[in-house]
């Protein structure tokens, strides 16, 4: 079999355990799924499960991987016109549709999971983060963000308060507008570190 072929079956066989395990966390719940009901709703082995995913958490985090996807393919590169701040909110606008498509059972336990889990600085060489301290970086140069504070503190402090409205959000089961919150939150932060506020 040509190795292209193998590839577009092995792509189709984690995308098959990936789907079929999404749509049990919605139906169930996370913590009422098990990796033996994946595998038996896919038809495919505990071994093959284990050779896509080490563990059902692996799942979970499949999800920012595909942030990363949307971040890299949609967020559009700041135009002319646009001030650095607009950008950001541009940003946090994509980080806060990324979460309602999500859902709240979904984006809660990846927050819970990477505050308990995670070290602080691991989650900067992933591109969504990438992209926001790019941002930071050239606000900077160009004068519109502070640099009265490190980029990486900056990005760690609007990341923070973005985070937190999500898991709110997620408290409260989804019961008010993510982007139009996430747009005044990041509007009332951002402020703070622009030079001209």
């Amino acid at each position: 079999m040509p190795a292209n072929k193998v590839h577009k079956k092995s792509d189709r066989t984690k995308a098959k355990i990936y789907n079929t395990a999404m749509n049990l966390f919605e139906n169930r719940g996370y913590d009422n799924v098990s990796v033996h009901d994946i595998c038996s709703k896919s038809s495919v082995s505990i071994g093959t499960f284990y050779y896509y995913f080490p563990s059902k958490i692996d799942l979970m985090l499949e999800i920012s991987n595909q942030f990363d996807e949307v971040f890299e393919n949609q967020l559009q590169e700041k135009g002319s016109d646009q001030t650095y701040f607009d950008y950001l909110l541009d940003f946090f606008d994509l980080y806060a549709i990324c979460n309602e498509r999500s859902g709240c059972g979904f984006s809660g336990k990846i927050i819970a999971y990477r505050n308990t889990h995670l070290g602080s600085r691991k989650y900067i060489k992933k591109p969504m983060y990438s992209k926001l301290l790019q941002i930071i970086e050239r606000g900077q140069m160009a004068g519109e963000i502070t640099k009265s504070f490190d980029a990486e503190f900056i990005m760690d402090t609007l990341l923070v308060s973005a985070r937190g409205l999500v898991y709110n959000w997620c408290l409260h089961n989804g019961s008010y507008d993510l982007r139009v919150m996430m747009r005044k939150y990041m509007e009332i932060v951002s402020k703070g570190i622009l030079t001209n506020n």
